[in-house]
């Protein structure tokens, strides 16, 4: 099913899963103050979620929390489209093409991010 629109559609849920990461990323950098550690915390929580929620290993290999957790986490979610669109249909294991299912991930990958800049700019930012 690889067709221009499906591509297009694709590229736009990429930006949203680059988003969602760059949100967590900001948040942990916010509050983890030393670099060494905000960079070993943010692999570490990377390595997990993408572990626990579909991306390293296949849907269909998860226990049903881990399922269900999938589909909120809004990394797995932009992947799930993105796999859902690009591949066959039987290949992801559920529809992530559901309208609720689509806004929620669009919006809790622009919330996050926004959420990650506010935190930023009240923690972090200085003016010189």
């Amino acid at each position: 099913n690889f067709t221009a629109t499906n591509l297009l559609i694709s590229i736009g849920f990429l930006i949203l899963a680059t988003l969602s990461a760059s949100g967590m990323g900001i948040i942990i950098g916010t509050f983890i103050k030393n670099m060494t550690g905000a960079i070993i915390t943010g692999v570490a929580v990377s390595v997990v979620t993408m572990s626990l929620t579909g991306i390293t290993f296949p849907y269909s290999f998860l226990p049903a929390a881990l399922q269900g957790f999938s589909r909120f986490y809004p990394l797995s979610s932009a992947n799930a489209v993105i796999a859902y669109l690009l591949s066959t249909k039987e290949f992801f294991g559920y529809n992530p093409m559901l309208p609720l299912q689509l806004i929620y991930t669009i919006a809790v990958s622009i919330l996050l991010f926004i959420i990650s800049l506010v935190l930023y700019s009240r923690f972090c930012w200085k003016a010189d």
